[in-house]
């Protein structure tokens, strides 16, 4: 009997401490948000303008609607003072993409060695190139290294020179789509 009790209050301090445990985790879950709350609270109000109050720059885009509902917006880049050549604008994708045959056509130096990425279709090895003069109409692009390779499956007719990214997009803090006016306006110009 002894050694039955002995089990059960060793079973009970453990499920205590257990327990005990799992609340000063809590605890310590709840102290951590409260500390950051008012921090990410202090990045919203940091902005004083908002894109819809702010003078922003615009660009034509082409907004194309695809099978199933899919739209693509498309707009025309001008490379080292060549161009306009289409390029899908999607701000999902982390990277920006140039089809390398584009890439080597415009000389355009490579940045680094070979690197491979995935998305939704897949795997490819990508080479990154460095874009030093480019532009979106009068939106000059940042100097930037993008990813140079093959352009697969962006499109069905196969129109489409490259992916402008949300690594080169971020550079301008905020951007708006009006997809009835087919413009892409920025709100500050990167640096």
């Amino acid at each position: 009997m002894t050694s039955i009790t002995s089990a059960q209050n060793g079973t009970n301090r453990l499920g205590r401490s257990h327990m005990a445990r799992r609340r000063q985790a809590l605890l310590m879950c709840i102290a951590l948000a409260l500390c950051l709350a008012p921090l990410s609270l202090a990045g919203c109000q940091i902005a004083t303008t908002t894109p819809a109050s702010a003078k922003g720059t615009s660009a034509p885009a082409q907004i194309q609607h695809g099978e199933s509902g899919a739209i693509l917006v498309i707009v025309q880049l001008t490379i080292a003072g060549r161009g306009p050549y289409p390029f899908a604008l999607d701000t999902g994708a982390s990277i920006s993409l140039i089809d390398r045959s584009l890439a080597q056509r415009l000389g355009l130096a490579d940045a680094g060695p070979v690197e491979h990425i995935s998305g939704i279709g897949g795997s490819e090895q990508v080479i990154p190139v460095q874009v030093k003069d480019w532009s979106l109409g009068s939106i000059k692009l940042p100097n930037v290294a993008i990813s140079s390779g093959p352009i697969t499956n962006l499109s069905s007719d196969g129109n489409i020179d490259g992916l402008l990214g949300s690594d080169v997009l971020s550079h301008f803090g905020a951007i708006t789509i009006d997809y009835n006016a087919g413009t892409v306006t920025v709100y500050q110009q990167a640096s």
